[in-house]
């Protein structure tokens, strides 16, 4: 059974995607979050929890799904860097998402300048703007765009079986609680979840990994990049919602503190402007909000955001 993966740089790895395409996991990176063999990635973990054989791996650090052209997971060169050799793959596990949720939209990636808007765009004609709220419909454009690109995928692999994993909660490492910004530029993140699960049913052999279903955290280093901890936490949820596997054990619950309908603004959002970061500071160290909607936005406080505290890491256990 040969496996392939697409996915952006959770799923990366130097020397196991194509040569020139951006990776996340090499170097200090992976020094960073103790993911130093590939066998330490979430992805090598489940193929072999299968009782697959890697083929490829078409993952791209940054990537949207949604895109008019490569690198975006729609793009055919990433569909096509699915087969190896002339070897197409039985099985495809496919992870993206967290970037469309973090720009909030293709116009968020091109104007913001982030490192996987599609090449064939001409940015000179465009000014750098820093990225704000996201179109409304930003989640289910981004479910077109995923649609498409399980078509190029089924298309081209006649008889492959597509596993989409909807996407979990990142945990910053120490931190004593969910800091997820849900909301984030105004299109809730289960918007986009959900609109993985209607992409997977409109076409044959997908199916849905629904890690979010399982309401649990993984380990991550900067509230996204999964640590080897949270790699394993990651395969673990995978393995699990495909039936092979017993329910997680070493993950703490999702929790959501915070009900803004944006993170735009707020001072306990870590990033919202060029670039993107899910960490929300609400509970650095003490929670200032309540989990009361319609109250939340009243106790916004005004002043400065507080820097994050020094957590024992056992805290997160």
């Amino acid at each position: 059974m040969l496996v392939s993966v697409m996915g952006d740089s959770m799923s990366t790895f130097e020397g196991f995607i194509p040569e020139g395409w951006n990776v996340f996991y090499t170097g200090e990176n992976c020094e960073a979050t103790g993911v130093t063999t590939v066998d330490d990635t979430w992805w090598m973990q489940v193929i072999r929890g299968m009782g697959g054989e890697f083929l490829a791996n078409a993952s791209w650090s940054g990537s949207c799904v949604e895109g008019v052209g490569y690198p975006a997971g729609e793009s055919r060169a990433r569909t096509d860097a699915l087969q190896k050799d002339g070897a197409h793959p039985d099985v495809v596990l496919i992870f993206m998402g967290i970037n469309d949720f973090g720009w909030g939209g293709t116009m968020n990636q091109m104007l913001g300048r982030g490192t996987a808007t599609p090449t064939n765009i001409d940015l000179a004609k465009y000014p750098v703007v820093a990225p704000g709220p996201a179109p409304v419909d930003a989640a289910e454009k981004f479910g077109e765009a995923y649609s498409r690109m399980l078509q190029n995928i089924v298309c081209d692999n006649p008889g492959v079986e597509v596993w989409c994993l909807t996407l979990p909660v990142g945990r910053i490492v120490g931190a004593p609680s969910t800091a997820f910004t849900y909301p984030y530029r105004g299109n809730h993140f289960d918007r986009y979840n959900n609109a993985i699960r209607v992409a997977a049913g409109q076409w044959p052999g997908c199916h849905v990994a629904d890690c979010r279903a399982l309401m649990l955290d993984y380990e991550a280093v900067d509230g996204t990049h999964p640590t080897k901890r949270g790699m394993e936490q990651i395969a673990s949820m995978v393995l699990h919602c495909m039936g092979l596997d017993d329910a997680p054990t070493d993950c703490p619950r999702s929790e959501q503190v915070c009900f803004q309908e944006t993170c735009i603004g707020c001072p306990y959002a870590r990033g919202t402007a060029f670039g993107w970061n899910t960490v929300c500071e609400l509970s650095f160290p003490e929670p200032s909000f309540t989990n009361v909607r319609g109250v939340d936005a009243q106790a916004a406080p005004s002043g400065p955001a507080p820097k994050a505290q020094p957590w024992d890491p056992e805290l997160s256990h």
